[in-house]
């Protein structure tokens, strides 16, 4: 039963309006930081160093912990305020699963979500030439100054979060 729930929050979320606008808002922001120079680089740290894109994430995860109660605490009020309850348990679905699957499909789309600030900077650092920023302020792009600190720094605040609010 934890597939058929999970699979159908995953389904929900992803037909809300409102998953797509805080991936954008993610997405954007950052872009349009890194791609216009507006970072704390100093003049010898390119705009996409490992230091700033993890700052700029740390930064993003303090949103995300605003969009996670926003994601992690609808399913059980929307069940509770629809009086669903009585009926789902009237039907072979364990507590364990309805609730373990509510919760992982709301997180999948949690970091979803979070992962629309690692493409913004990955896209401002690439478009940033074309926004007017130098070129030589950029460096290479490497894919772990991008994702090590997303697993270490965002995922986790995430998680707590995420676990604060489903509660």
């Amino acid at each position: 039963m934890f597939k058929d729930i999970f699979l159908f929050e995953l389904k929900y979320r992803f037909s809300r309006p409102a998953t797509w606008i805080y991936f954008a808002f993610l997405t954007i922001v950052p872009l349009l930081l890194i791609g216009f120079g507006n970072t704390p680089a100093s003049e010898k740290v390119f705009h996409n160093s490992p230091i700033v894109i993890a700052n700029l994430l740390v930064l993003v995860s303090l949103f995300g912990i605003l969009i996670a109660s926003a994601v992690m605490g609808v399913p059980l009020y929307r069940d509770l305020e629809h009086k669903t309850g009585t009926f789902l348990f009237s039907y072979p679905i364990g507590k364990f699963g309805y609730f373990m699957g509510r919760f992982w499909g709301s997180f999948v789309v949690l970091l979803f979500i979070s992962m629309g600030a690692l493409l913004g900077i990955y896209l401002g650092s690439l478009l940033g030439p074309l926004f007017g920023t130098d070129a030589e302020r950029y460096g290479p792009n490497s894919l772990v100054n991008y994702i090590h600190p997303w697993l270490t720094l965002v995922v986790p605040n995430l998680w707590l979060a995420g676990a604060s609010f489903s509660h």
